[in-house]
Formats: structure tokens, sequence, C-alpha cells
């Protein structure tokens, strides 16, 4: 949010909500359902979701061009679940399955370097 209030987006831009959600495996499920659900009551609208990840170290975004099927925590979550390899959904295949953006990440991120 503070950076919204810095930098002004377009007009044609609406930023709907900001939530910082609880960083477990099921606490995360159980409020992007409920975000997913009160989006879909929406018609006619683009949504574009953003996750700023849990990096305690990071300096700044880290934009990534896939996900991937995989549960690997380096350490328990809030609630203490630590899964290791563990497919995710498994009704889209295995661990190994990813899903691709389809925004332009690579110009994204010339434009964010370009500031």
């Amino acid at each position: 949010p503070a950076h919204l209030r810095q930098n002004k987006l377009p007009s044609s831009v609406v930023v709907d909500r900001t939530t910082v959600l609880e960083v477990s495996g099921e606490g995360c499920k159980e409020s992007l359902l409920s975000i997913r659900d009160s989006c879909f009551q929406l018609q006619g609208q683009h949504r574009v979701w953003l996750h700023l990840g849990v990096d305690a170290n990071a300096t700044g975004f880290k934009l990534e061009r896939k996900a991937w099927n995989d549960a690997d925590f380096r350490c328990s979550d809030e609630r203490g679940w630590q899964p290791r390899q563990q497919v995710i959904e498994p009704q889209d295949g295995g661990r190994t399955v990813g899903v691709e953006s389809r925004l332009p990440v690579r110009g994204l991120v010339w434009r964010l370097r370009r500031g």
C-alpha cells in the first residue's frame, strides 16, 4: 500500500484490495479461495493477483514466469506444516508440472528496471 501511495497508477487501473495473508499453506488456501469466489462474482473485468513472496531477506521484487505444482518448504510454516517434495494439486499433474504466466514478464522486468 505505501508503494501505491507514492507511485500513482493509471486511472484505468483500480486496486480492488490489498491483503496480507497468513504465512501457512492452509491459511493461504482458505483466504485465497474466499478472494477467488468474490472475484468471480464480478463479470467483464480482468483480475491480476500479485504474490510478493515470503523471503525475509529480499531487497526487491522477484517476478517469476512459471509456477510449479510442488510444495517444498525449507522450514515449517506458521501452523507447523513442512512439506517436502509434495504435489499441491494432484488433479493438475505431478510436481514437475508448471504453469506459465500469460503476462509479458520480461517486458515487465524491463519496465521496472527503467523506473
